[in-house]
C-alpha cells in the first residue's frame, strides 16, 4: 500500500501535488504507523460508548442469574417444558456461541427442509433430527439440548403437522423458536459508531456533525458495518456482553484492528486522485475536507456545479472550513 511506504508521495504520483494535500498524507501516514489500543480508547465519545456496553454486560448477567429467560420461557411454553433451557444457554454461551448466529443465519436463509421428523405409526411418538444442511453445525450436546427444547415447548403444533403432513410447517415451527430464543438471548440491538480522521488534531475522532466542523475531518466510516475485514463487530460486542468471557481489552484490540485496517483502506483512496470520493456532495456532509482537494481537482468540480452550488456554498464553506482552506476556495472560485 503506497500510503505505508517512507517515500515522496507527489513523485510516486507522478503529478504535481498541492503542499496541503502532501501535508494531510503525511499526517495520516504517521498516525496510522503509531495506531495503537490507546489510539481508540481516546476517541471523545468512545468511553461513552463501552460503558453503555458493559452497563447492557451487567444487565444480562443479572438477568442470567436471576433465571429471567427461563422464566419467561417457562410462563409461555410451560415450566416442565423448558427444564433443559439452562443447560442449552449454557451451551450457547460457550464453545457454540458461533455455531448458534451460524445455525440462526442457514435456517433463516434456507429455502431448503431443515428438521428430519419421522412418527411412530398409531403414537404420540416421533423423533426430531436435523436435516444435513445443518446438522454437525452446532455440538452434539448443544444440538441434542435444541431439538429437546423443541419437542417438548412445540409438542401438539408438531403432532398436529405431522397428521397433516404439513413438513414445512414443522420447519416454521422451529423457526419462530429460533426466532424467540435469538430474540429474548441475544436481543435485536444494532450497534452503530461512525469516525472520523482530523487533519487539525491528527487524532481520531467521533464523527457527527458538530465534530467535523472547522476540523478538516475525513469520514473513515461506521465500525459495525462489514468493512472486508472479516471483524464482525456487532457479534463480538454480543460475545462479551453474553459471553462473559472476553476482557475489555480484547475487545478494545478487535476495535483497533478493525479502524487500523478501514485507515490503510481509505489512505489508500485517496491518493488516487480519481477515487469517486472526491465529489460536491461529500464537501456538503463534510465527509470530505478541502484540504484533500487539490486545487485543479476543486476548480473542476466548481466549473461543473458552478450554476447550482454557488449560492449556498460560499456561507456552508465559511462556517465548516477552518479559514485558510476558505480563503483558498475564495480564490479558486474568483478564477472561474
Amino acid at each position: 500500500m503506497v500510503i505505508e511506504k517512507n517515500i515522496n508521495i507527489g513523485n510516486e504520483l507522478g503529478c504535481q501535488c498541492d503542499c496541503h494535500f502532501l501535508k494531510c498524507i503525511d499526517i495520516l501516514k504517521e498516525y496510522i504507523q503509531g495506531i495503537n489500543i490507546e489510539s481508540v480508547a481516546s476517541i471523545d465519545e468512545f468511553h461513552k460508548f463501552m460503558a453503555e456496553v458493559d452497563c447492557e454486560r451487567r444487565i444480562f448477567s443479572h438477568r442470567d442469574s436471576d433465571n429471567s429467560l427461563y422464566k419467561m420461557f417457562g410462563s409461555f411454553f410451560g415450566e416442565d417444558n423448558v427444564h433443559n433451557l439452562p443447560k442449552l444457554l449454557d451451551k450457547i454461551k460457550g464453545d457454540d456461541f458461533d455455531n448458534f448466529l451460524n445455525l440462526i443465519e442457514i435456517v433463516n436463509s434456507s429455502k431448503d427442509s431443515i428438521l428430519d421428523v419421522y412418527n411412530y405409526e398409531q403414537t404420540f411418538v416421533f423423533e426430531v433430527k436435523f436435516e444435513d444442511s445443518i446438522a454437525g453445525i452446532l455440538s452434539d450436546d448443544c444440538e441434542k439440548e435444541l431439538i429437546t427444547l423443541f419437542r417438548n415447548c412445540c409438542f401438539y403444533e408438531i403432532m398436529k403437522n405431522i397428521k397433516k403432513g404439513s413438513k414445512r410447517s414443522i420447519d416454521d415451527d422451529f423457526r419462530s423458536l429460533l426466532k424467540e430464543l435469538k430474540y429474548h438471548f441475544l436481543g435485536n440491538k444494532k450497534y452503530e459508531f461512525e469516525i472520523g480522521f482530523s487533519f487539525k488534531t491528527g487524532k481520531l475522532v467521533h464523527f457527527d456533525e458538530e465534530s467535523s466542523k472547522k476540523q478538516s475531518t475525513l469520514y473513515v466510516g461506521d465500525l459495525f458495518l462489514n468493512q472486508g475485514d472479516g471483524i464482525d463487530l456487532n457479534k463480538e460486542v454480543k460475545r462479551y456482553v453474553i459471553c462473559g468471557k472476553d476482557t475489555q481489552f480484547e475487545l478494545y484490540q478487535l476495535f483497533t484492528k478493525k479502524v487500523t485496517f478501514m485507515l490503510k483502506k481509505l489512505a489508500a483512496n485517496i491518493i488516487d486522485f480519481e477515487w469517486p470520493g472526491y465529489i460536491i456532495e461529500n464537501i456538503y456532509e463534510r465527509k470530505v475536507p478541502l484540504c484533500l482537494f487539490t486545487d485543479k481537482q476543486l476548480k473542476a468540480i466548481l466549473e461543473e456545479e458552478i450554476d447550482k452550488a454557488t449560492a449556498s456554498i460560499v456561507p456552508f464553506i465559511r462556517n465548516s472550513e477552518p479559514e485558510d482552506q476558505f480563503d483558498r476556495f475564495i480564490k479558486i472560485l474568483s478564477q472561474i
